[in-house]
């Protein structure tokens, strides 16, 4: 995944993938089934409500004002659909001339690019307060389970990074989650769920 200053987001039909499997059904939970893109914050990030996946690009812009947008996952999985080839990329962007998204479909192989003008949704969870380590003493949990679900999707993430290693991170207090970290060349992916204990 590629940022830049006019707050776009380049992503591969893979990344693209990998992220459409961390958001919710339609028919399940509407309003989370959508990716939301923070400029500023040079991220993208998915939840179903369980789960939630953060993919940070490690070089790009900082200082873009280009405020967060979302992209409902169903224009992104047609976008998928109509990148014909691995080297095939998808450009997201806030329309400076409208309240929509642009989302552009770039091929390799000579055909004009396929351009689509998205609605955007401005009600998402914000993932801050998620996402920033704390810094807890060390607690007793010595088992607790993970979800195979989880790391079945980090097996897509993996194939976007290139990447076949991962950190996990236990929890040290029983309120914090889990967080699973994977790094690719130029973007890292977090998966961040709260833990079923056993003890």
């Amino acid at each position: 995944m590629e940022h830049n200053a006019k707050g776009a987001f380049m992503l591969t039909k893979t990344e693209i993938k990998a992220l459409i499997q961390f958001t919710a059904k339609p028919s399940d939970r509407p309003h989370l089934a959508r990716v939301a893109f923070e400029p500023s914050k040079k991220r993208a990030y998915a939840t179903d409500g369980n789960t939630l996946a953060v993919a940070t690009c490690l070089c790009g812009y900082t200082d873009d004002p280009t405020p967060r947008f979302t992209v409902d996952r169903a224009y992104l999985e047609n976008a998928v659909r109509s990148c014909r080839r691995k080297t095939d990329s998808v450009l997201i962007y806030k329309s400076p001339e409208s309240e929509t998204v642009r989302v552009r479909v770039i091929t390799e192989d000579g055909q004009p690019d396929i351009v689509t003008d998205v609605p955007t949704e401005e009600t998402f969870p914000e993932i801050d307060q998620v996402i920033v380590p704390k810094e807890i003493p060390a607690a007793s949990i010595t088992e607790f389970a993970i979800d195979p679900n989880l790391l079945a999707r980090m097996k897509h993430v993996s194939l976007a990074t290139g990447s076949i290693g991962m950190r996990f991170r236990a929890p040290s207090d029983p309120l914090d989650p889990i967080r699973l970290d994977m790094e690719g060349e130029s973007t890292q992916w977090s998966a961040i769920m709260m833990p079923v204990r056993l003890n």
